[in-house]
This record gives C-alpha cells, structure tokens and sequence, in this order.
C-alpha cells in the first residue's frame, strides 16, 4: 500500500487487507505514520500480487472515504471487528493477538476504489 508523505514522497507499507465487494478495508494504528497519512491526503494505491504468480498482479487507485477509530462509540467496533477478522484470515487466529503493550487504538480505513488495474492471468 502505498500513501503521500508530507515531504511527498510516497510511502510503501505491506498491509493486509479485506473487501466487501464495495469498499476495500485497511486496518492500521492510530498516530502511526500511515494513519497520519491516510489523514492527512486520502488518496491511497494498493498493489496485490498473487502469491502463486507474480506476474499476476492487481492494482488498486483509491480514496479513503470512512476513517473509523476503535474508540469511537458508535462505530468503533467495525475498527476491532476487521483486525479481528484480518487476523483470522492472515494468522489463523482470533483475536488479533499483536497488540502492543500497554495498548493501541485499531483504526479503520474504507478505500473506494477509483481505478483497477490489472496484469496477467492467474
């Protein structure tokens, strides 16, 4: 995935990441440099290859059109809900069991896609 930096240059983040056939769903955590980011210049571009093909690949122009903090009353538990489900998908497991000591806040970010394009056969 990749963000604008304040300085403009791009920045590059492996990130897992899910969908639900409208919005593309990143997960991250709040104040971290891609959080800051992502505020900052919604625009966002994610690159998916595929881990039996390289040569087939997805990529993703997008907008951040919903940013949700895990402490958010009313809908902070999408934020918790997606790292939970990242982490099922990802690491087998449930909950997400990577939280730093002392704590974090999950944010949750929904990429409407703008562009696709794509490269090879799969």
């Amino acid at each position: 995935m990749a963000t604008i930096g304040a300085d403009g240059i791009p920045q590059l983040t492996p990130n897992w990441c899910e969908h639900d056939g409208t919005y593309v769903f990143l997960n991250s955590v709040l104040g971290r440099l891609k959080d800051r980011n992502l505020r900052a210049r919604r625009d966002v571009t994610i690159m998916l290859v595929n881990p039996q093909n390289p040569y087939h690949w997805m990529t993703i122009y997008g907008q951040v059109a919903e940013i949700v903090d895990e402490t958010d009353a009313k809908c902070g538990h999408e934020a918790t809900e997606s790292i939970d489900r990242l982490s099922k998908k990802y690491l087998n497991t449930t909950p997400y069991p990577l939280r730093a000591e002392g704590g974090e806040v999950r944010v949750l970010y929904k990429v409407r896609p703008l562009r696709i394009q794509t490269f090879g056969k799969p």
